[in-house]
């Protein structure tokens, strides 16, 4: 029993009681060398005890932190796009400086976020009154970049997309784009925006908007996919995070972060011939079936992922969104009838779904037919002037 509280002791003890032992005298062993033995082994119990209970514990809190560690890096998947998950950007040096001015109009202030590819600061155009403006900015390629998986051409897609999508109601302006002169790291200069609306969502008690600006909202951005349909491009990472409202206009939602924008439909009018593996873009929470699974992704694929952030809106949160295993995650949205999804959705957005999963894979939507429900999800007494839940 002393040896269970204070490992050694009773051995140590038990070496003095040896004298005593009428066992030990029968025995080929004298008592001195028994004697001498029990001490040795005390003490040896004493010294090494500590250490290997020591070196368990160890293991054990090693263990316990790793499988934490991993639980919490598994579920941030969820959150992030796999593909640029360590968002590269955000481990390298400021690419521009703090005063550094641009085309002799745009003042660089201060870093304020990373994009899946670049940093983000804010600025001022100082020939309009000094406006706050974005400079979205990415380091200059490299050659290495392609074998760490960085594509040099996604902040030239994303510029693309913004001016032929220019004077768009829901997509941000964008000013003006170049080279900065100190380290040639390519930028542009765009519209300054406020929160996006996953923010807006939990700062809410409840951690999900009204049935009335869950809907106005859904309404807006669907325009703005027209919109980058109609041009041939598709965005592949729709999700509330990459929609924002507008600093003077708090009214309006801007759809961004068209970085990983792919041409679905050719200048010619033709669509592109899908790819046996389509390497995954996006957010796992919100990607369709087709996305995860690596099919080419089509318009649809937008709606459908847009249809996903709605119902994480208006309701608080996606089934799907706390599992920790991305594979779980997806075996699940797969299994999930659309009915169990949009049980506590108004009975209109059912249809909208139903109807998005029922179109190929290079058909536009009919986004008439898709405003209509959105608009018929809105409660009765809705007006259009209402206050949003921001507002």
């Amino acid at each position: 029993m002393i040896n269970v509280v204070l490992p050694g002791i009773g051995t140590i003890i038990s070496a003095f009681t040896v004298w005593d032992s009428q066992t030990c005298y029968e025995s080929e062993a004298s008592p001195s060398a028994v004697f001498c033995l029990n001490i040795l082994a005390g003490f040896l119990q004493l010294l090494l005890t500590p250490l290997i209970v020591g070196y368990l514990w160890s293991v054990f809190w090693a263990i316990l932190f790793i499988q934490l560690s991993r639980k919490w890096y598994i579920s941030t998947l969820n959150e992030r796009t796999p593909t640029l998950d360590r968002f590269p950007c955000s481990y390298r040096p400021p690419c521009l400086t703090t005063g550094e001015k641009l085309q002799n109009r745009f003042i660089v202030e201060n870093l304020i976020g990373y994009g899946s590819f670049g940093q983000i600061f804010s600025g001022k155009d100082i020939k309009k009154n000094n406006r706050k403006v974005a400079i979205k900015v990415e380091p200059k390629f490299k050659n290495s970049d392609v074998a760490d998986g960085n594509d040099p051409r996604r902040l030239i897609i994303e510029k693309n997309v913004l001016i032929e999508l220019r004077g768009k109601r829901h997509i941000p302006l964008i000013f003006a784009s170049g080279k900065d002169p100190s380290h040639e790291n390519p930028y542009y200069v765009m519209e300054f925006l406020g929160d996006n609306l996953t923010n807006l969502r939990k700062q809410k008690p409840q951690q999900k908007l009204s049935q009335s600006t869950s809907f106005r909202i859904a309404q807006q951005i669907s325009l703005a996919l027209e919109n980058l349909h109609s041009i041939g491009y598709i965005h592949r990472d729709i999700k509330p995070s990459n929609c924002c409202i507008g600093i003077e206009n708090k009214r309006r939602i801007y759809l961004v972060d068209f970085g990983m924008c792919r041409k679905w439909r050719l200048d010619d009018g033709k669509t592109r011939s899908p790819r046996e593996i389509a390497p995954f873009r996006g957010t796992i929470r919100y990607a369709s079936s087709r996305a995860l699974t690596q099919q080419e992704c089509g318009p649809t694929d937008d709606l459908i992922g847009w249809l996903y952030s709605v119902i994480e809106l208006y309701q608080g949160h996606l089934p799907w969104a706390k599992i920790a295993d991305p594979q779980e995650a997806i075996r699940l949205k797969a299994a999930m009838p659309i009915t169990e999804l949009c049980e506590a959705m108004p009975p209109p957005f059912f249809e909208c779904f139903e109807y998005a999963n029922s179109l190929g894979l290079n058909v536009i939507p009919d986004y008439a037919k898709v405003q209509k429900c959105l608009h018929d999800c809105l409660p009765e007494n809705c007006n259009i002037n209402d206050p949003y839940d921001w507002e």
